[in-house]
């Protein structure tokens, strides 16, 4: 009997005589878990908006850039060749994608873009100056179909130099921003 005795009391025992067995038990009461979770959902709610106003917005800008890239790189190419380099949509509509043509042959081509309205002019050809000519209007105009990201604007002048404009103030103007 005085061994069992000893045995209860060794270094490894002692904390389980002294203290009750709850002591030992880690982790959430459901009423913690609950709290954590209504915290998530508010900011998550918070957050939401503002990050889908960002989504659209950034795909505005990549379409616009993705735009003035090819006009500049058609630009190039028409100088690097001392060729005439043409840059037509691909449908009925510039939102149906467009392509960068030397002769018949494809050189760049891009797909449709989704959710985003493109017009501008019905053809463009870069002279081997690297001069553009121009059959209709100078500007392309981007409009989100099913959002409010501004508008994004791209002006190509004679000499075939894109700008990339913004209607930050939504007034349907890139040009006063």
């Amino acid at each position: 009997m005085a061994v069992k005795l000893l045995h209860l009391h060794s270094k490894k025992n002692r904390a389980l005589v002294r203290s009750p067995v709850f002591a030992y038990v880690k982790g959430f009461t459901i009423l913690e878990l609950m709290m954590v979770i209504a915290i998530v959902a508010i900011m998550t709610a918070v957050a939401a908006p503002p990050m889908g106003r960002m989504i659209d917005n950034n795909k505005m800008s990549k379409a616009a850039s993705d735009l003035s890239w090819s006009l500049l790189y058609a630009r190039s190419e028409a100088v690097k060749r001392n060729q005439t380099i043409n840059v037509t949509r691909v449908g009925t509509d510039w939102s149906d994608g467009w392509e960068v043509k030397f002769g018949v042959q494809v050189l760049q081509g891009f797909d449709a873009m989704e959710d985003i309205t493109v017009s501008g002019p019905s053809t463009l050809e870069f002279l081997p100056n690297g001069r553009v000519k121009l059959t209709g209007d100078n500007s392309f105009v981007l409009k989100a179909e099913n959002s409010s990201a501004p508008l994004h604007c791209v002006y190509l002048n004679q000499s075939g130099v894109t700008t990339v404009l913004v209607d930050r103030n939504g007034d349907g103007n890139c040009a006063n921003g």
